[in-house]
């Protein structure tokens, strides 16, 4: 771990100490001058200069994506300062900001060009199953903090929008391959084009990668073994007709279907799931004005282990309207409106909600320097009730290259149907080899709730930033304090557990239930560097450090780490090679794991505190490429070369009373997520 730390920090002298690097290089770096400020559009739903943005945000660019030799989003995004991700399987990734990071991850929403694409059925996102092809990105807006006052539920720790590229401005094919380690096989292929006025897009690919470790799942009553993590086939459409002076109409569509590992609760295990998504989407868009109806739909299920089948369709209308009011005056107005359906086909019920939202956002140029950004969204959920998210910043340039932010606001995350609806039962023991019989013990039943009188957890945040553009260089600092209510998490149900059947037979029913649990604050910031030191080499270096409370005990909150620490050196020739290296260094945590016990003589059952450690680790990453002529790229990356074998979620194993004749009931709390080792790839990418 130390000599992770020591790269890291060498890293950050190189960029601080020695900006200049050689002064051979003086009249490329005067180049660097003339280097546009980024523009992101995420902040405040219209095109602006990432120094503008009223919250704290973060750009990754094309060229960061295929440096990085990543072979999904996620492992993209570990490199954001205060972006937390956590890998249970080889297919599994939950990803949050600022802490906040759980098994089915749900407080992040995440857009492609703007259409949301989490799961209402669990308010999380299956990232391997995202339609979205990585040599089809043209940049990834990362939004930290509340983003609810523009985009309502589920903006809780921030927003990510990827945004695909524009086939009418970058037409071709694009073949992908990719093969690696363990069992890792990739083929893709992009075609972009235009006939006048129409342009169009399709893409496929197939993905297969095999398990980082065998995860024994029998002992869960599933009998499913998948030889793959991910077996999944991906297909996307697009056709745009330019109908004016940069206004389009577009249809596009797309489907995902195949099997993939989840990790969904921490007393079970990594389970393999299938899945079938579609979605569609209609989009009306000019320089002012955006209109899309889109539906999202699918089908779930743990492969041939029940018969809990899961579906869902949802189908959401918005407009968006940004209007110039005056010559200092931006007006962005809006609403959503959305219509849910689950069905649990265990459950033989189909569910219905329609929630709503209108927002507005006002940015007032007050003078030359100083920008006040104000505005709030109404929301209405059939359960939740009605909510409020409103947000205002200050954004004030101290000078052309500098900008100092102050800004406040809420936000809040609806209970999804999953912690709803949920009435999923499972038996964890059968006593009877025939009949049940009455007055004897017949079968004990694991039961998990969902509940209709959740509240929604809120959080408040305020934040003070600071952001420099100078000639080759960016660099900046977000400090945050935040308070969050009304955490949702589920809870052993505590006492009697007998329950007598209409034979008369006894069994044990232990239930759990999502439950409003307790409040917490949190406090932290974020620190970032990079240094274009000379046309061919540049370096980054991010920090992020994070403190939790628990409001009701005082007790820290450490399932997130309190240091996280990235760093890269990229290094481009003008003739086509590319090296990049980076390290992370992601600090320990500590999980609190609510375990039970049940007394032998009154069938009582209590609920006892377990704690479980992930260790801190540190994984280096290089990638070189290296372009032959102007189509043909080839790269050889490999993810965590020095094989720092670790977990990311900790390895669950609950203590086993002999002495009680229930104690080894406690083993249905035990889980073992996977070990993530050395990775290697090697890809071939052609142009034509």
């Amino acid at each position: 771990m130390l000599s992770g730390k020591r790269f890291i920090l060498s890293g950050l002298l190189v960029t601080i100490l020695f900006p200049d690097f050689s002064s051979a290089e003086n009249s490329s770096r005067e180049m660097l001058l003339y280097e546009k400020i980024p523009i992101v559009s995420i902040s405040a739903k219209h095109p602006q200069k990432i120094s503008d943005s009223p919250s704290t945000t973060y750009l990754i660019t094309e060229e960061d994506i295929r440096s990085s030799g990543a072979t999904n989003i996620p492992d993209i995004l570990r490199m954001v300062p205060g972006i937390e991700v956590m890998a249970t399987s080889a297919s599994d990734f939950n990803v949050s900001a600022r802490g906040n990071n759980q098994l089915l991850a749900n407080k992040m929403l995440v857009l492609i060009d703007g259409r949301f694409v989490y799961q209402d059925l669990f308010g999380m996102v299956f990232w391997e199953t995202l339609t979205v092809q990585l040599e089809d990105i043209k940049q990834i807006e990362i939004i930290l903090g509340p983003g609810s006052a523009l985009y309502g539920a589920n903006a809780f720790s921030g927003v990510i929008n990827i945004i695909t590229k524009d086939p009418y401005e970058d037409p071709g094919t694009s073949l992908w391959v990719r093969r690696g380690d363990p069992g890792l096989m990739q083929n893709s292929i992009t075609h972009r084009g235009r006939l006048g006025n129409f342009s169009y897009k399709i893409s496929a690919s197939d993905n297969k990668l095999d398990k980082w470790e065998e995860t024994d799942i029998s002992a869960k009553g599933f009998s499913a073994k998948l030889d793959d993590s991910e077996d999944i086939h991906k297909f996307w459409g697009l056709l745009q007709y330019n109908t004016g002076r940069d206004s389009t109409f577009s249809v596009s569509g797309g489907k995902s279907c195949g099997t993939v590992e989840f990790f969904p609760i921490e007393y079970m295990t990594v389970l393999p799931w299938e899945s079938e998504i579609y979605w569609y989407r209609i989009m009306y868009k000019t320089p002012n004005l955006m209109v899309h109806f889109f539906e999202n739909s699918g089908r779930h299920a743990i492969v041939e282990s029940t018969d809990d089948d899961l579906s869902y369709r949802t189908r959401e209308g918005e407009i968006t309207y940004t209007l110039n009011a005056g010559e200092n005056n931006i007006l962005t107005v809006g609403g959503t409106t959305r219509n849910n359906m689950i069905n649990f086909e265990g459950q033989d019920e189909s569910f219905y909600l329609n929630p709503w939202g209108i927002y507005l956002q006002d940015e007032l140029k007050l003078s030359d320097k100083l920008t006040l950004v104000g505005g709030a969204r109404y929301d209405y959920h059939p359960l939740a009730g009605y909510q409020t998210s409103p947000r205002g910043s200050f954004v004030y340039h101290v000078s052309e290259e500098n900008t100092v932010r102050f800004s406040a606001g809420k936000a809040y995350r609806n209970p999804s149907f999953f912690e709803n609806y949920l009435d999923w039962e499972e038996t964890v023991a059968d006593l009877t080899q025939g009949p049940a019989q009455p007055g004897q013990l017949n079968r004990i039943e694991f039961i998990l709730l969902g509940n209709r009188n959740l509240k929604p957890e809120e959080i408040v945040s305020y934040e003070i930033g600071y952001q420099g553009n100078l000639p080759g260089q960016t660099y900046g600092i977000s400090l945050f304090y935040n308070d969050i209510t009304n955490i949702i998490s589920h809870r052993y149900i505590t006492g009697n557990i007998m329950d007598v059947g209409e034979s008369g037979d006894i069994n044990l029913l232990i239930t759990k239930q999502f439950q409003n649990t307790y409040s917490a604050y949190s406090y932290g910031g974020e620190a970032y560097i990079e240094n274009r030191l000379t046309r061919t080499l540049s370096t980054k270096v991010g920090y992020s450090h994070l403190e939790m409370f628990n409001k009701d005990t005082n007790e820290r909150i450490e399932t997130s780490p309190i240091h996280n620490v990235t760093g890269e050196i990229r290094y481009k020739s003008t003739d086509g090679l590319t090296i990049n290296f980076q390290g992370q260094y992601h600090g320990k945590t500590v999980w609190d794991v609510e375990g039970f016990s049940i007394d032998p003589n009154t069938l009582n059952i209590t609920s006892t505190d377990e704690r479980f450690e992930v260790p801190a680790y540190t994984v280096f990453n290089l990638n070189v490429a290296k372009k032959f002529g102007e189509n043909i790229e080839l790269s050889l990356a490999g993810n965590n070369i020095f094989n720092d074998a670790h977990r990311e979620f900790p390895e669950i194993s609950m203590p086993v009373d002999s002495s009680n004749p229930f104690g080894e009931l406690a083993a249905i709390a035990d889980s073992r997520p996977n070990t993530i080792g050395r990775r290697l790839t090697a890809s071939l990418r052609i142009d034509f």
